[in-house]
């Protein structure tokens, strides 16, 4: 099994609480920074911001963390692919996805599939 991680510029559990709501996903597991390992004390600012967190959705697993300060880097080359069981859950999926976010693809049909990739 694969699964993919992906880190935030601070706004993990923002968007993972999103995709809990959106994706009908499950928040399994949250832990903090200031929760973490005592030698691995958070900078000043970041106690709050998440140091591991881990979400289901339709069986598969994300896991996601804040990038520390300074350690960010926008992605390239990723792109992240969810598949929903109708045409209807697509189109829904979609809207609301790209109410929030710059997706790199307009929705449409192609034999009855579709994809769009969302840019974190």
């Amino acid at each position: 099994m694969l699964n993919a991680y992906l880190f935030y510029n601070g706004n993990c559990e923002a968007a993972f609480k999103y995709y809990e709501k959106v994706l009908g996903g499950k928040i399994e597991f949250v832990l903090r920074a200031d929760e973490g390992p005592a030698d691995m004390k958070p900078e000043p600012g970041f106690e709050k911001k998440i140091m591991h967190a881990r979400m289901s959705i339709g069986g598969n697993i994300l896991m996601a963390s804040d990038a520390p300060p300074g350690h960010f880097r926008s992605p390239q080359g990723v792109a992240l692919s969810l598949t929903v069981p109708n045409l209807a859950e697509a189109e829904k999926t979609y809207k609301a996805l790209a109410e929030r976010h710059a997706l790199a693809a307009a929705f449409g049909e192609r034999d009855r599939k579709t994809s769009c990739r969302e840019r974190v």
